[in-house]
């Protein structure tokens, strides 16, 4: 899954509502027994496309909704037949925008809030995987408070999220064992602290270090070992 900003608009035919467009006079001179005549007539242009409309795109993309100045706007339905992508919600400007849901041609989809074609604010995101992130969004990718559920192992990730890559957070898997830390490059990072489900904590930092091949290698440093806590 991709998440791209709406493509430029290929061209397309248009049913449905249009403002009043304005009238316009046109004049043609002729020579009439070797004499000039010139005919005038009021014509009245197309207006923009204003209210509810649909469109059929040339790479058989379609469109049925708002229309605002010309543009897609408001509420509609956007199918995108050579991704097998179909969008319903808000659209602004001709972009994505506001609450919508997005079913992607894989079984994934996104229900949240769009700005300017992506994902930013408030959303979730079903992956083919069977993994789920809920959270916040920006520019299209994970970006804020967020949690991602990892449907193989059953862990979850809680924290706070850059550029889609989590830098902080409390990772749980599905045994009650818990690590809260720091992240980098997706894996944990410095300082950070194992919960068991014994209540014994461990307290220490984590180094990363580049294997050759560009795999990242972790080493734990236990500094302090701590409880078990009180229930």
């Amino acid at each position: 899954m991709a998440d791209e900003e709406d493509e430029e608009v290929p061209p397309y035919t248009y049913e449905g509502e249009r403002k009043d467009g304005e009238e316009v006079e046109l004049s043609v001179t002729v020579e009439v027994d070797e004499k000039p005549r010139t005919k005038t007539s009021t014509v009245k242009l197309l207006g923009p496309r204003e209210g509810k409309g649909r469109a059929a795109y040339t790479n058989g993309d379609t469109y049925e909704g708002g229309y605002a100045n010309g543009a897609r706007h408001g509420e509609g339905k956007y199918v995108y037949k050579a991704k097998g992508w179909t969008y319903e919600g808000g659209f602004a400007a001709g972009l994505r925008h506001g609450l919508g849901v997005m079913h992607y041609g894989n079984g994934e989809r996104y229900h949240g809030f769009w700005r300017e074609g992506l994902k930013s604010g408030q959303g979730t995101m079903y992956f083919a995987s069977r993994d789920i992130y809920t959270g916040e969004w920006l520019g299209g990718k994970k970006h804020g408070s967020g949690v991602y559920y990892f449907h193989e192992t059953g862990g979850e990730l809680d924290g706070v999220w850059e550029a889609g890559r989590c830098i902080s957070g409390s990772w749980t898997d599905r045994n009650g064992l818990a690590y809260t830390g720091r992240y980098e490059n997706g894996l944990p990072s410095s300082d950070g602290e194992y919960l068991l489900p014994s209540g014994l904590k461990l307290k220490g930092y984590y180094t990363q270090a580049k294997e050759k091949g560009g795999a990242i290698a972790l080493r734990w440093v236990q500094q302090a070992v701590i409880g078990p806590t009180a229930a």
